[in-house]
């Protein structure tokens, strides 16, 4: 090919500079050797191709460098081909280089960008690969190759030499039993390393992040503890692996697919045995069961919907119609387990939503109990009670919405609780899930089984109380859920806990606090979730009380009913006689699943169970613990103000003391997203203040080839891409 371009070097900043290559606008000479050459191959094909090069400093030996090209191919000519081409005859030598750069770093010298780099390095199949045709093999040439070359991996495994097998195993990914492998760093055998390597395997099917697997995987064995705090390793071999172990997750089959896959076949088993149900009871002209079990779908979905609107509104028109797709094809699950993984770290995304993809996901489960699985077995059962029959569709439509209930809310409980940031953020409260592989899945099962055993005795105590009430069922319902409402709402304004910790400011707070307040307590109260003893939301003493109080209901509520049947006949004294087998039956694996769990879980954490602080004081005792770093000290301000306004003046002392160190030192947790969360009276000076303002005001999409195109050609500002002070982070491809 033959490039005649006009070159413009722009100096957007000290550290930034454009080099944009534009079509020549221009003459063109044909007489010269070039285009003689060219020619001779025959027919010449004219296109324009526009070309930025960004060059970007980010450390002292550190350079960022981003090419976006755009080809316009003449009518009546298809461009994907040559554009295709073009990318790999521009990538491979960038390619290159990048590798050579980075074979020349030293051991001591790897930082957690050259670890990530390491990982795709390892992941990514080269053509080389090719000539071996087992997997295997292709995965040990690569990592032989891959220590060979590099300089500071050589050196890694010169220290500890069974890096490489270890590097190995992950990568080959088979699904075994975990090994038990206590031997010190420097005694560690290949065969030894073998095992722990194997071993990351299970820990990617037993967690929904990436970085959890990677956690997990590490307490377990001491000699990767002692790699985390070597000063040679501590800086890049966790980012490697987080790296491996976030691919890896979207890889394979057993992983993250598995567990979104289970969750969306139960979630949609789910709705369609309440189709089923609806049209067993129209059959049968029971018209007000088949309406209200229509009405529980239709209030899930509506409320699904008015989620997605809350938290995708500020992403524009084309994310809620999205949105609304994968709601009304039951997708949801689905998508939110992917966004928890590959979103969770995305600051662009993050900054159009209002709650993270971790919240969002709890979110959707929760409603959908709300809304859907709770008043879909109380009528179940009422009708089975008042009847005296039931079909074997409603049967199944139980068994399998206390086993979705199940599932999802362990799920919720046990991803909250192994996430190594919650862990981190709050080490008094998250942790109390075992790090040994065995015994959290005995928890994970324990705490589904408990949830599902809840589900039906607190279905059965409700749906108790409606037969008793005879024509004023509604009624009897009614005032016993708004009294156990009352007296939790209640509880909630007296201790000035009343305010729901997502950060909605103004009025709308408080109809907010009262819609999520009265969901998270019938949604406990029918499933015992282990997260919701937080101080968030039930508050550990009141949690437990609300549990032990579910499991003894139901037994007034059978002597009632027993009362009411002293003078019927045989059959229904039958069927009291199963009721009670039920509740009987339900107890006694409900206390056999809390035993468990009491048996499994750390036992540092049952002080959790029995807690009685508030939101406000937790968050306000964290911040006020001069031991807390800056990073955790900042989720405050992912916390509706109100809760925290005791602290506000100290908060605002905090800003205005640090925020020139921020500024230089560039902290990872210093995003965007936490500095336009930061209320503006605290930003220190108004220069940056106006810039976080553009920020949080402007749709604006950075790094778009048609934006870097405008500056360079004099049609945007160039100060539109040199990033302000108070904004920059430490990777590019994140602001972008």
């Amino acid at each position: 090919r033959v490039f005649i371009n006009d070159v413009k070097v722009l100096k957007l900043s000290d550290d930034e500079v454009l080099i944009y290559l534009s079509p020549h606008s221009g003459p063109v000479n044909t007489s010269g050797s070039e285009w003689k050459r060219v020619t001779l191959f025959g027919r010449v094909l004219v296109a324009k191709e526009t070309t930025a090069i960004r060059l970007t400093r980010m450390r002292g030996d550190h350079t960022s460098v981003r090419m976006m090209t755009k080809l316009e191919m003449p009518d009546g000519h298809s461009g994907f081909n040559s554009m295709k081409q073009g990318i790999v005859n521009l990538t491979q030598p960038v390619l290159s280089a990048f590798k050579f750069f980075l074979s020349l770093q030293e051991l001591n010298q790897l930082d957690s960008r050259d670890g990530e780099s390491f990982a795709e390095l390892l992941l990514h199949v080269a053509e080389e690969d090719n000539i071996f045709r087992s997997e295997t093999a292709k995965i040990k040439h690569r990592v032989k190759t891959l220590f060979t070359e590099m300089r500071g991996l050589r050196e890694a495994k010169e220290k500890y030499d069974w890096i490489e097998p270890l590097i190995e195993a992950v990568l080959l990914r088979k699904l075994t039993k975990p090994r038990d492998v206590s031997t010190p760093a420097n005694n560690v055998s290949h065969a030894e390393a073998t095992k722990i390597g194997a071993s990351f395997a299970i820990n990617l099917a037993l967690n929904l992040t990436g970085e959890g697997a990677v956690d997990a995987w590490m307490m377990r064995f001491p000699a990767l503890l002692e790699l985390d705090k070597d000063p040679d390793f501590k800086s890049w071999f966790r980012p490697m692996m987080n790296k491996i172990g976030v691919t890896l997750l979207g890889r394979v089959g057993w992983g993250l697919k598995t567990r979104v896959a289970i969750g969306a076949i139960l979630s949609f088993l789910d709705l369609v045995s309440d189709v089923a149900v609806a049209y067993v009871f129209l059959r049968e002209e029971e018209y007000l069961y088949c309406y209200f079990t229509m009405g529980t779908v239709l209030m899930n979905l509506f409320l699904s919907m008015a989620l997605g609107v809350f938290q995708h509104w500020r992403a524009g028109p084309m994310a809620l119609f999205k949105e609304f797709l994968y709601i009304s094809f039951a997708l949801k699950p689905v998508v939110d387990g992917y966004r928890v993984v590959y979103k969770s770290q995305d600051e662009k995304w993050i900054e159009s939503r209002r709650v993270n993809p971790m919240v969002e996901l709890t979110a959707t489960k929760v409603l959908e109990i709300f809304a859907e699985a709770v008043p879909g077995c109380i009528l179940q059962m009422y009708a089975y009670i008042q009847r005296g029959k039931t079909s074997s569709v409603a049967q199944l439509s139980i068994l399998v919405a206390a086993l979705s209930v199940g599932f999802s809310s362990a799920t919720i409980s046990y991803d909250w609780d192994v996430d190594p940031r919650h862990r981190k953020a709050r080490p008094t409260f998250y942790g109390y899930v075992p790090d040994d592989g065995d015994r959290r899945a005995e928890l994970f099962s324990a705490m589904a089984i408990l949830s599902a055993s809840v589900f039906m005795l607190r279905s059965l105590a409700v749906a108790l109380l409606a037969v008793v009430g005879k024509d004023s069922a509604v009624a009897y319902v009614s005032v016993f859920m708004s009294a156990d409402l009352a007296l939790f709402l209640l509880v909630k304004v007296l201790r000035g806990d009343f305010l729901y910790w997502v950060p909605v400011e103004g009025f709308e707070a408080y109809p907010l606090a009262l819609l999520m307040r009265v969901v998270m307590k019938v949604v406990t109260d029918f499933t015992a979730i282990v997260q919701f003893r937080h101080p968030n939301e039930m508050g550990g003493l009141y949690f437990s009380l609300n549990v032990l109080s579910t499991l003894l209901l139901p037994v007034p509520m059978l002597f009632v009913y027993e009362h009411r049947l002293r003078d019927e006949d045989t059959k229904l004294k039958q069927q009291l006689q199963g009721l009670w087998s039920l509740y009987f039956s339900g107890l006694v694996v409900s206390m056999t699943c809390i035993m468990l769990i009491h048996k499994t879980m750390n036992k540092s954490f049952i002080g959790t169970f029995i807690s009685t602080k508030t939101a406000p004081q937790t968050l306000s005792s964290m911040f006020m613990d001069d031991s807390t770093p800056d990073s955790e000290k900042a989720e405050i301000f992912g916390h509706c103000r109100q809760m925290w306004a005791q602290v506000r003046p100290e908060v605002k002392f905090w800003v205005k003391t640090n925020w020139d160190t921020w500024q230089d030192a560039q902290p990872a947790w210093f995003t965007s997203a936490v500095r336009i969360s930061i209320p503006q009276d605290m930003i220190p000076t108004s220069h940056d203040l106006e810039e976080i303002k553009k920020i949080r005001d402007s749709s604006e999409k950075r790094g778009s080839y048609s934006h870097l195109f405008g500056i360079a050609t004099g049609k945007g500002k160039a100060s539109a891409t040199v990033q302000p002070s108070c904004l920059k982070v430490s990777d590019p491809l994140e602001r972008e």
